[in-house]
């Protein structure tokens, strides 16, 4: 963790866990060996999204609210659904100059995610974190409609060449 610092560590400095129950947690720690991520979301003393916010803030990668962020389709054909699940991402934006593709990991600190994703898109991946609960739902109906509008538009396309007026 940069600078020693722990996510139980930052939320007390937040004032979002008390003293004792950040010592609750470290002795949890220490004793079970669970991840401290697991531990904070199983004390029900923090909720999900102030855990990931907070490993965003301690790894200096920004957090995005997907509920909040569309997505237009065109970005969602750089990575297809298949990367998306296995790695569990989504890409959101691409960059007013097009080399820069911004993508919501559940774990950006996996190199073999970020680096997949920047081969398969061939674009420079800028890694936000985000809510995994986000990113499936996002992944379900975001990849649904990208492919509806693309059998949509094959329709037409086909009924055009076939003379058919819709």
């Amino acid at each position: 963790m940069p600078d020693g610092l722990s996510i139980s560590e930052l939320l007390f400095q937040k004032k979002l866990l008390t003293k004792d129950q950040l010592d609750k947690i470290k002795l949890e720690f220490a004793s079970l060996g669970k991840p401290e991520e697991e531990l904070l979301q199983g004390s029900g003393l923090v909720t999900e999204e102030q855990i990931v916010r907070a490993k965003g803030e301690l790894f200096n990668i920004p957090y995005v609210n997907l509920y909040e962020t569309g997505a237009a389709p065109q970005v969602l054909e750089l990575l297809p659904k298949s990367v998306a699940e296995r790695f569990k991402l989504i890409p959101f934006a691409i960059s007013a100059d097009g080399k820069e593709l911004s993508v919501a990991f559940t774990n950006p600190l996996d190199p073999e995610a970020v680096e997949f994703a920047e081969t398969k898109s061939g674009k420079k991946i800028k890694a936000f974190i985000s809510l995994p609960a986000e990113i499936d739902k996002a992944i379900g109906e975001r990849y649904g409609q990208s492919l509806t509008t693309e059998v949509t538009a094959a329709l037409k396309e086909t009924t055009e060449i076939a003379g058919v007026k819709t």
